[in-house]
């Protein structure tokens, strides 16, 4: 009957040990930095020269991760006009939706990033746009 009771004792101090064992915390997703810019279209094969298209915007988002790969999309847009491009590369996925109002007064990129299925970054930038007297 002892050798019962012991052998009961063993496993429930057993079960319980192993239920309350180290647990392990969740991976916290890689750093990355994301930037998004928008700004007023323009070309031209010098920085000096170039020549600004005030009928359109871009839209840029550039991605940099632990691992120092570069992902990025770009949309130009006119305004009233919503797009979105969605760029792929070495396991990560960014769709970046970018939307311009049809008054020219402002803009939205909103940029999501995901590895694996798994969401790692997700930013909006909203840009006030400005209209000046003089044309380019």
């Amino acid at each position: 009957m002892n050798r019962l009771l012991s052998v009961l004792l063993v496993a429930t101090a057993a079960s319980r040990f192993l239920a309350l064992g180290p647990s392990v915390p969740p991976v916290p997703p890689a750093p990355v930095e994301l930037s998004i810019e928008i700004a007023p279209t323009s070309y031209g094969p010098f920085e000096l020269l170039r020549e600004r298209r005030p009928d359109t915007y871009t839209c840029t988002a550039m991605l940099v991760d632990e691992a120092h790969r570069a992902l990025r999309a770009e949309v130009v847009l006119r305004p009233g006009q919503e797009l979105t491009k969605t760029e792929v590369s070495k396991g990560l996925v960014m769709t970046m939706k970018g939307r311009v109002d049809a008054a020219r007064t402002g803009a939205v990129a909103d940029v999501t990033v995901y590895r694996a299925g798994a969401l790692i970054a997700h930013q909006q930038s909203r840009v006030t746009l400005a209209r000046t007297g003089r044309a380019y």
